[in-house]
């Protein structure tokens, strides 16, 4: 809710600064956040490199590098699975930032091997606890390129994450909340037979 109406508030004060000519040109040439570390992050790639933006906050929310070399950090060594996540931890060490999260919000969660290489997957955290839905895939193929980044983050959090409730409270709205509102499971249709549907009385 906060970012709607951070981007509400983003796209209200946009059309008020359009209105004046005078700052319109002036906003025009001051590069957007992140735009420095978008350009770093292209020339430091080798290959052809796509970068797109995260519809809900703006900031990157995909890149890859294309070709048959194409690698977003060339000359660190990813040929295993240590390297894979070295490698992909490194990359968000150094531009975390143009995807949202701030120094130190990116945890490593896991990686998996497949035939192309590796998936590792980072969450990002927040004063220790993790951020619902904010989560980075980076793919490194069997030669040790870092082809790809996508993902979510939630940018510029400001939350208080002192509990409200004790643990026993929480436990208990739980309970109370499951039984106003019970999940039933659906009612299986039973398979009719053409044999059962010829015998039933009309």
């Amino acid at each position: 809710m906060r970012l709607m109406s951070q981007a509400v508030a983003l796209v209200l004060l946009g059309a008020g600064v359009a209105g004046v000519p005078g700052i319109q040109t002036t906003a025009a040439s001051t590069p957007a956040p992140g735009e420095s570390l978008v350009k770093q992050m292209r020339g430091e790639a080798d290959g052809q490199v796509a970068v797109s933006a995260e519809r809900a906050t703006g900031e990157v929310g995909f890149i890859r590098a294309r070709g048959a070399n194409g690698d977003l950090l060339p000359g660190v060594s990813g040929d295993s699975t240590i390297g894979a996540v070295s490698k992909a931890s490194a990359y968000l060490d150094q531009y975390g930032a143009a995807f949202g999260a701030a120094a130190g919000q990116i945890a490593q969660t896991g990686v998996q091997s497949y035939r192309y290489g590796w998936i590792v997957r980072f969450e990002q955290t927040y004063r220790g606890l993790p951020v619902f839905g904010a989560e980075l895939k980076a793919n490194v193929d069997k030669q040790g390129h870092l082809t790809s980044l996508s993902g979510f983050a939630a940018p510029d959090l400001a939350l208080d994450t002192s509990p409200r409730s004790s643990r026993g409270q929480a436990a208990r709205r739980a309970i109370a909340t499951v039984r106003a509102s019970p999940r039933r499971a659906p009612t299986a249709a039973l398979p009719t037979s053409r044999a059962s549907r010829r015998s039933r009385p009309s």
